[in-house]
């Protein structure tokens, strides 16, 4: 995920992914940091994102140490990339 994310300008390297339910179905929303949210189109990262991945994901743009809390990065060596918060 992090190799077709480098492709949005600002984007740091860091992300999580964040499954989840929707109701009756269940989604994919992919959180990621830019340094400056305001230069990234969300809808242009949700189509690149689709179209490299083959299915429809969530977006959530945000700013750098925002996904920390989700990762850990600061507390484990390796960052946890995907979080299941289904029920």
């Amino acid at each position: 995920m992090g190799g077709l994310l480098a492709a949005v300008p600002g984007f740091n390297g860091e992300y999580v992914c964040r499954r989840q339910n929707d109701g009756h179905a269940e989604k994919l929303t992919v959180m990621f940091e830019v340094d400056d949210p305001s230069r990234v189109d969300p809808d242009d990262a949700r189509r690149m994102l689709a179209d490299r991945l083959g299915v429809g994901v969530d977006i959530d743009v945000v700013r750098p140490g925002l996904t920390a809390a989700l990762t850990g990065v600061h507390e484990r060596q390796k960052p946890v990339r995907l979080v299941d918060e289904r029920t």
